[in-house]
């Protein structure tokens, strides 16, 4: 009974299966997951159930006159969009048991860190490098300025420089495979060496003794040249940055029968060994009082380890403060002699490096699997007694089913607003770091225009449109941060048209590259509400991005305000709508549903419209919908106006 309460109480689906894939048994969270109930699942063929691509080599596996345990990843399309992880176990004679682990969060979340790596990165690269240019053009024709105005300029370009630098990290940070194409041959004397030289400015100014040492013999290894160098720019980078003056920072080269090192070290403070343990997580950093004198964001060495892992190397670090730290890389060995069989199996071990970060989701369930394990011990001796008592369980859980699936439809808006509070932290950081450097461009473009009179008015020109362009990235970083700051929700007065307009100066950008035309229609009545203004802009931003999305082709997108009454009590309206593909009417119904989503890529989690629905309600309003296929789809939301004797001291609102 111990065992049988076990299993039907297990987070993770289980499904009992024969040789014929009919399924024997299911408890209630593979039910919950499938969509089904457990009777239903107990008639049913994992062919009917199970719908994915290469969904047949997997129903294959289970077929084989050999069975073994085995994993696999299922990317699920019916009926629902979900990424699930599949530990089988044969059973002797018996068929298998299936364990369903649903991993479509933790996919979704890797996903959304990588996007906004790739937005924060891409968006900030076009004011920046007409920054660039225009002060390099001024930099070219500054024989007519004095002195002062030359050094100015020259500080402008340091800082874009800088800047350049930051962004380029950030997309380094995002790399996660090697093509084909980039793969050659590589000296790891020459990499190093370009590494150097590229660095040995900094050296000076920070007057360390780069030491090199390398055997006579090539140390030739199969990669791609530029993302070693850069890897190993971080390490030298960081020994230079962070050592003592006059300290020294030793590269050698050694060789092993199968693989080739590289060995970095340096005297400068050292890294506690608390530290050690989280150096290579993104954004992570040591802590300043001990380690750090130099301005970073914490992605130099999660680069390294990332780039090392994908040319099948291995990455070690040991420190000690007040002595240094040593760096490790090592790496296999390569002959020229077969390049082209080189380069397949290369990407072979890249994907051998994909499938090890899958297993590492895997790891969570060994506790599952050792109940399944002595599932298994029990269904072969009293199997026909375990059916019938989980029939009886599957039956009390049915009577219950409602209250569990509204308290996890509950858990699943906490955690979705756990999610954004976490993405909005990262979004912050890096946006104030990324202020820090545009802050002396504005500052030293000022200046410039300070003394106008005397300076050409081609430059003087330039110069403003450096200052305009600074602004605007700017003003995009303080909209960023002022989105993502993890605020309390006290409930405060805010007006509704001043909260759209923030709203379309966020997606400003996302818009135009759509090809959206927005109409605004805002009422000249006050459309302030009480309550909270961050979780309201979650709202519209929701709206307006589903809005965006419903128009590939692009289209108009329009917003109208309006002050109305109900019941006599005054209403601020907002409508939203497009021009988009509408919504079907089988699924208009269900678009409040938590999980439900129509798009069919992994950017719709499901629960945007279900978290916007809730946050209304809790403001005492309502939302509607109204949508025509191929018309286009309107949302209408109705919040309470606020009111002469509500002020931010309340504490009784949403």
């Amino acid at each position: 009974k111990k065992l049988d309460a076990a299993f039907a109480s297990m987070s993770d689906g289980v499904l009992v299966i024969d040789k014929s894939l009919q399924v024997q048994e299911a408890n209630p969270a593979a039910a919950e997951l499938l969509e089904q109930t457990v009777d239903s699942l107990q008639t049913t063929s994992l062919t009917d159930l199970l719908h994915a691509e290469e969904i047949d080599t997997f129903f294959a596996r289970l077929q084989t006159d050999s069975p073994t345990k085995f994993s696999r990843q299922l990317e699920l399309t019916a009926p629902l969009p979900r990424t699930v992880a599949v530990q089988a176990a044969p059973l002797p004679d018996e068929g298998w048991v299936l364990v369903l682990h649903d991993v479509t969060w933790e996919e979704r979340v890797n996903s959304m860190r990588e996007e906004f790596l790739h937005l924060a990165a891409h968006e900030l690269r076009t004011p920046l490098a007409s920054i660039i240019g225009f002060t390099s053009l001024l930099e070219h024709i500054s024989e007519g300025l004095d002195d002062q105005t030359r050094s100015v300029l020259g500080n402008v370009l340091n800082a874009s420089e800088r800047l350049r630098h930051t962004v380029n990290n950030l997309i380094n940070a995002s790399i996660n495979d090697l093509k084909e194409t980039e793969i050659e041959a590589v000296n790891l004397a020459e990499v190093v060496a370009t590494a150097v030289a590229m660095l040995t400015a900094l050296a000076t100014e920070n007057s360390v003794t780069v030491n090199v040492n390398f055997p006579a013999e090539t140390m030739l290894i199969l990669g791609n040249r530029q993302q070693l160098v850069t890897a190993i720019g971080h390490i030298i980078e960081n020994g230079i940055r962070y050592n003592h003056p006059n300290g020294t920072l030793d590269i050698s080269g050694h060789i092993t029968p199968e693989a080739y090192r590289l060995v970095f070290t340096d005297t400068g403070k050292g890294i506690s060994q608390k530290d050690l343990k989280y150096i290579t997580q993104p954004f992570f950093q040591a802590e300043k009082h001990a380690t750090r004198h130099a301005v970073g964001m914490g992605l130099g060495l999660s680069i390294v380890n990332r780039i090392v892992a994908l040319h099948n190397g291995k990455f070690a670090i040991g420190s000690t403060l007040g002595k240094g730290s040593v760096i490790t890389l090592e790496f296999p060995r390569f002959s020229t002699e077969n390049l082209s069989s080189a380069r397949q199996e290369l990407l072979k071990i890249q994907n051998r490096f994909n499938l090890e970060k899958e297993r590492e989701k895997l790891t969570q369930q060994q506790q599952t699997q050792a109940i399944i394990d002595q599932l298994k011990k029990q269904l072969e001796i009293t199997q026909s007694q375990n059916l019938a008592y989980a029939r009886d369980l599957a039956k009390l859980y049915q009577t219950q089913k409602e209250t569990v699936s509204a308290a996890k439809a509950q858990f699943a808006h906490l955690s979705h607003t756990d999610r954004l509070i976490l993405m909005g932290q990262l979004a912050a950081s890096v946006a104030h770091d990324l202020s820090n450097l545009i802050s002396p461009i504005l500052g030293y473009s000022q200046i410039i225009l300070r003394r106008r009179d005397s300076i050409d008015p081609t430059l003087v020109n330039i110069i403003e449109r450096i200052l305009s362009i600074s602004r605007r990235a700017n003003v995009l970083l303080r909209q960023m941060v002022s989105l993502s700051r993890a605020q309390t929700d006290k409930p405060e007065r805010f007006s509704l048209n001043e909260l759209l307009e923030e709203m379309f100066h966020i997606l400003e950008i996302k818009i135009k590259h759509a090809n959206i035309d927005v109409t605004k229609s805002y009422t000249p009545a006050s459309t302030e509400i009480f309550g909270s203004p961050i979780q309201i802009s979650q709202v519209f931003l929701n709206l307006i991005v589903n809005a965006i999305d419903a128009m590939p082709g692009g289209g108009v997108l329009t917003v109208k305000t309006n002050r109305t009454e109900s019941d006599g009590a005054p209403q601020v309206a907002v409508q939203i709508s497009d021009t988009g593909q509408g919504i079907a009417p089988e699924n208009l119904a269900h678009i409040f549903d938590a999980f439900f989503t129509t798009k069919t890529d992994k950017s719709g989690t499901g629960l945007g419209l279900s978290v916007s629905k809730q946050i209304v309600e809790n403001h005492h309003g309502q939302i509607l919908v109204d949508s025509v296929v191929g018309k286009g789809t309107t949302f209408s939301i109705f919040l309470p106006a606020a009111t002469a004797t509500e002020n931010g001291n309340a504490n009784d609102s949403a």
